[in-house]
């Protein structure tokens, strides 16, 4: 038998934009264009593959980051390890890097990874 716990972490803005520029070095290899909009908390992605252009507003980054969590998405643990350490001791955060940031937009535009 198992047993799950769901802890609740704080996301703030900061987090949101940090992920959001590590991201920029990780989407790379697939969008071809990523444009911010701090105004409108949104981060548009343009997919190289079929050029659909993905808005995705931060409080969708914020969904993914959870969905992650819950393992509602297939992925590997060490991935979900270094979001969920990373957030609960976000001042010493130094495991999420350009592939866990590049994981968590994709679920974000696709509700899932599909490159990679």
């Amino acid at each position: 038998m198992t047993y799950v716990v769901r802890m609740n972490v704080e996301v703030t803005h900061e987090m949101i934009e940090d992920i959001i520029e590590g991201a920029g070095y990780g989407i790379h290899y697939w969008a071809t264009k990523a444009v911010v909009d701090e105004d409108a908390q949104t981060y548009t992605i343009t997919d190289g593959e079929d050029g659909k252009a993905y808005v995705v507003h931060y409080s969708e980054i914020n969904k993914a980051i959870q969905s992650l969590l819950d393992r509602e998405v297939a992925i590997r643990s060490d991935i979900v390890d270094a979001i969920a350490l990373d957030l609960m001791n976000y001042e010493d955060a130094h495991r999420m890097d350009s592939e866990v940031y590049d994981v968590i937009i994709q679920v974000a535009c696709f509700g899932e990874v599909i490159y990679g």
